[in-house]
């Protein structure tokens, strides 16, 4: 069964609203830590950083953000594919878009010349009607 998409990018876009509005930055002092606006500490690398400790959200750190954080490597490549998708999907249209200015492009000249030709066409019928010269006006 295909994962619904529609329901994980809501998922995606919840975490979203439901975490502090960006934009967030990392500070270098005594620690490291992560801020959000206004300057609002969210959370901090500790010394004794290893692979196994990761780094810790302060307690002044909201469940959204934590959330936010956690999912953060499986929604920005998701979110990425799924943009990818789209933009080859739109190239493709372009290319077929522009192919088919071409035909119009070529169908309008063939047009324009053919109706050259009946109008011409038209004005030799006319004179031999009338007995008047004709032009290729």
């Amino acid at each position: 069964m295909m994962p619904d998409q529609k329901k994980i990018l809501d998922e995606m876009a919840a975490r979203c609203e439901a975490a502090t509005k960006g934009p967030w930055e990392w500070q270098m002092n005594d620690l490291d830590e992560l801020r959000g606006p206004n300057n609002e500490l969210l959370a901090v690398e500790p010394f004794d950083h290893t692979e196994e400790s990761g780094f810790w959200p302060v307690s002044c750190s909201c469940q959204a953000n934590k959330d936010f954080m956690a999912h953060a490597r499986t929604d920005l490549p998701r979110a990425i594919a799924a943009l990818r998708i789209y933009d080859e999907a739109a190239r493709d249209a372009i290319a077929e878009a522009d192919a088919l200015g071409a035909v119009a492009t070529n169908v309008w000249a063939e047009m324009v010349e053919t109706s050259a030709g009946l109008m011409t066409a038209r004005g030799k019928a006319t004179a031999a009607l009338t007995g008047e010269e004709a032009t290729d006006a």
